[in-house]
C-alpha cells in the first residue's frame, strides 16, 4: 500500500461518509428537541385523586382533579383507568349522586388554561357493590392539546403520545 498522501477520491468518501454520520446524529438531536416541544404542554396537565374529608361516603368517594396548568386549553378530557395497588381486580364507575353531584361534571370538551376538571369516582367490587380500599390510587387520563396531539398520563409521571388512527 502506497505511504504517500492520500489521494482525493478517498479523502472526499471520508468527509461525505464522515458528514452523513454527524447528520444521523444531528437529526436524532432534532428528533429528540421536537418531541419534548410536542410534551411541553402535555407536561403541565397534572392529575390526581383527591378525598372528600366529610360528607357523603366519604370512604367511597374519590374525586379525580384534572388540572391544565398551561396557558392553552386542553381537549376532550377523559379518564381512562383509575386503578388500585391493593386490589387490582376491582373496576370503577362515575359517580355523581348525592349531594355534591352536580358540582362536577362527567366530561370535558374543553378544558381553558388554568382550569381544573373534577370527576367523581367509586370503586365497585365484583357484585358491583361501592367498595372501600385503602390502598394508593393510580389515575390514567387523555387528552388532546392544542395543537391537536392526543396524549395519556398516568398519574403525573412522564406523558406518552396517543397515535389516533381516523376511522374508514
Amino acid at each position: 500500500m502506497p505511504s504517500g498522501p492520500r489521494p482525493p477520491w478517498r479523502w472526499r468518501c471520508g468527509w461525505r461518509c464522515g458528514k452523513a454520520g454527524g447528520a444521523k446524529a444531528d437529526q436524532a438531536e432534532r428528533d429528540a428537541e421536537r418531541a419534548d416541544r410536542d410534551a411541553a404542554q402535555a407536561r403541565l396537565v397534572t392529575v390526581e385523586p383527591t378525598y372528600p374529608e366529610t360528607g357523603y361516603c366519604q370512604e367511597i368517594f374519590i374525586v379525580v382533579k384534572v388540572l391544565n396548568g398551561s396557558t392553552l386549553p386542553i381537549l376532550d378530557v377523559k379518564l381512562v383507568d383509575l386503578c388500585s395497588d391493593g386490589a387490582p381486580d376491582h373496576t370503577w364507575r362515575f359517580d355523581d349522586s348525592g349531594p355534591m353531584g352536580d358540582v362536577f361534571k362527567i366530561e370535558a370538551r374543553v378544558l381553558a388554561a388554568g382550569e381544573s376538571f373534577h370527576l367523581p369516582v367509586a370503586y365497585v367490587n365484583r357484585s358491583g357493590r361501592s367498595a372501600v380500599l385503602t390502598s394508593e390510587d393510580h389515575v390514567t387520563i387523555e387528552f388532546t392539546d392544542a395543537v391537536g396531539l392526543r396524549w395519556r398520563r398516568r398519574d403525573n409521571e412522564a406523558p406518552e403520545r396517543v397515535i389516533v388512527t381516523p376511522t374508514p
